[in-house]
């Protein structure tokens, strides 16, 4: 399922002009995957020893791509959680976020995002999540919010495509792009409720999907960063995102 345009490209840390660890990261899982637990890696930020746990059905390690192991879940039972609450990767106002994903099936197409396909999700409750509808074809991811109503908002997305899925909020709007496109932007809010874990790839249904990166942060990143972000996966994966 490795689809998508290579470029040349260096290794981790050999010509790449951006250290993504220099970012104020909460949760940041890199590849290479080596199965449970994802381990959480240090960067500025308090993401060290995060780690990304599952102890009976963890995504498969999958390679490579450009030399880099990824995480596959199956869409049957496959699933990682974190071990603390989301209020350690948001606030009630404040987050961003990146992904090196592909989704390789949707069917989902509910109006309750808990019974869509997610990347990321709060457990027990829709609280913060990135999840994914197919309506007869026309794929979207759209972050979701809760702050007493649902607050969502979209972007256009492939199936059997590498894509870098890109989100933020500052209590006012919520953001999302994939790979450099255009930013999409709905009104925000304030999240009512943080107090529950963070799943990767599972809320009711369990989501058919590979994982190369996922970063959670606090911060409200602004463009130029989130250009940096992009450019480093560009470097990392040898993808022409």
């Amino acid at each position: 399922m490795l689809m998508g345009n290579l470029v040349s490209s260096a290794g981790r840390g050999a010509g790449a002009a951006f250290d993504i660890a220099s970012l104020d990261w909460d949760g940041l899982w890199l590849p290479s995957y080596a199965g449970s637990p994802w381990v959480g890696a240090a960067s500025a930020g308090a993401s060290s020893g995060r780690n990304l746990s599952e102890a009976t059905n963890a995504p498969s390690v999958v390679g490579a791509l450009n030399g880099y192991n990824f995480a596959r879940a199956d869409g049957t039972n496959d699933l990682l959680k974190t071990a603390t609450n989301a209020t350690d990767f948001a606030t009630s106002t404040n987050f961003s976020g990146a992904s090196l994903c592909e989704l390789n099936s949707c069917s989902t197409n509910d109006s309750n995002p808990a019974f869509n396909d997610v990347l990321f999700s709060t457990t027990g409750a829709v609280r913060y999540l990135l999840h994914f509808r197919n309506a007869s074809g026309t794929v979207t991811a759209r972050l979701a919010i809760d702050d007493g109503a649902l607050k969502e908002v979209t972007v256009g997305v492939s199936l059997l495509t590498w894509m870098l899925l890109q989100w933020r909020g500052n209590g006012t709007n919520i953001e999302i792009r994939v790979n450099g496109g255009a930013w999409q932007s709905a009104t925000g809010g304030t999240i009512s409720g943080l107090g529950f874990t963070i799943s990767f790839a599972n809320l009711i249904a369990f989501t058919e999907i590979d994982a190369f990166s996922l970063m959670l942060s606090k911060q409200y990143f602004d463009d130029a960063t989130f250009d940096n972000i992009l450019e480093w996966h560009r470097t990392e994966s040898g993808l022409a995102l």
